[in-house]
């Protein structure tokens, strides 16, 4: 039966390798690099692959998070910008308005003062023509009670 079990153990022309529990026979070096084969496939597709597919996908995530940043950075500049330029004209209108009003409010001030000027004016002339009307009255009057006292003297001395 040695012999018999010699051909089994050695059918595929391998050696037979005890490890105590685990016993192997190994075959030919095709056979060992087709289970070799078979063991990079089965680990490839069950474990590197999902693996190298999650980094990719993370990758992928992380390069398009980025790739978002960039683009709402440039976004926040560009409207930074339009604020910038907006906030600049804004500014220069209220300036604008401002310096209206302020050109206004000057013009009618200068309008009142020569309102006032003219009003002024007319009561000083007024009352110019009233003084010298009441001043020749009272010349008128002080020419007629002269002329009635030269009268009353002249009477009273040649009386």
């Amino acid at each position: 039966m040695d012999y018999k079990q010699t051909i089994i153990e050695n059918a595929w022309g391998g050696l037979a390798v005890d490890y105590g529990l685990l016993h192997f026979q190994l075959a030919t070096p095709i056979v060992t690099l087709v289970i070799i084969f078979i063991v990079y496939k089965s680990l490839n597709s069950l474990l590197f692959q999902p693996v190298l597919r999650t980094i990719d996908q993370r990758e992928k995530f992380v390069q398009d998070r980025r790739d978002r940043v960039s683009v709402l950075t440039k976004e926040i500049e560009t409207l930074g910008d339009q604020f910038d330029q907006k906030l600049h004209v804004a500014r220069s209108k209220v300036a604008h308005v401002m310096n209206e009003a302020y050109e206004q409010s000057h013009k009618q001030r200068e309008e009142t003062i020569l309102k006032q000027r003219d009003l002024l004016e007319k009561e000083a002339r007024s009352a110019h023509e009233r003084l010298i009307s009441e001043t020749e009255q009272t010349r008128a009057t002080l020419q007629q009670l002269t002329e009635e006292l030269s009268e009353r003297t002249v009477g009273r001395l040649l009386n």
